[in-house]
Formats: structure tokens, C-alpha cells, sequence
């Protein structure tokens, strides 16, 4: 995985894809995509995020057109875009799926 893009024009190493944390990276090995694996894993991050919330926001290096095709085709939107955030002369999308509107359940005053 850290052999193929977006990683390698990050610099990550394998490692460096399992420490991340703060901003977890989803990654599927060059030599086992387009065998279901990419959607198992964002459906598992799925049920995890709706249990906390509505919303769900994945950035996107504007390079990687795998994943922007599976995020379309899984129902996310592309509603915004951040320049230079990881690189400079490079975008990150925006993604966002939902549930609802994520205070639905309260009264505005």
C-alpha cells in the first residue's frame, strides 16, 4: 500500500498508515483493490460514525480518482475543497455523507 498513490506522494510508510489516529487513513493494497475491500472498510467506518453521528467528512487528494469513484458511488457529495493543505498545487475534496441534519432531534429557541 505505501507503494502506490496517494501514499507514495505522501512519503508514508505502511506503518505510518496503521499509526495515524487523529486523521486515520483508509488504505487498500494496489494488488487486492476492486475486490470489495475499499467498500467493506468504508462501510465499516460507517456504522462506527453514525452510532456518534449524523454526518460523516472524508478528505480526498483531488489525485485520487479511485477513491473519489468509490466515495461517489457510495452515496457520499463532494461539497468542498481545501488547496495546499497537504501539499502545495494540491487539493483535498470534501466529502460528506449523512443521516439527517445532525441536531434534527432539538428545538431552536
Amino acid at each position: 500500500m505505501a507503494a502506490a498513490d496517494p501514499w507514495l506522494r505522501f512519503g508514508y510508510t505502511f506503518r505510518d498508515c496503521l499509526k495515524k489516529i487523529s486523521d486515520p487513513l483508509m488504505c487498500v493494497a494496489p494488488e487486492f483493490r476492486d475486490r470489495g475491500i475499499g467498500t467493506n472498510l468504508v462501510g465499516l467506518a460507517e456504522k462506527i460514525a453514525f452510532r456518534r453521528d449524523k454526518n460523516l467528512f472524508i478528505f480526498v487528494s483531488a489525485f485520487n480518482a479511485g477513491a473519489i469513484r468509490l466515495y461517489k458511488r457510495l452515496g457520499y457529495k463532494k461539497i468542498g475543497e481545501i488547496e495546499d493543505y497537504n501539499f502545495r498545487g494540491v487539493s483535498e475534496f470534501i466529502f460528506r455523507k449523512t443521516t439527517g441534519p445532525r441536531l434534527q432531534n432539538k428545538k431552536i429557541a
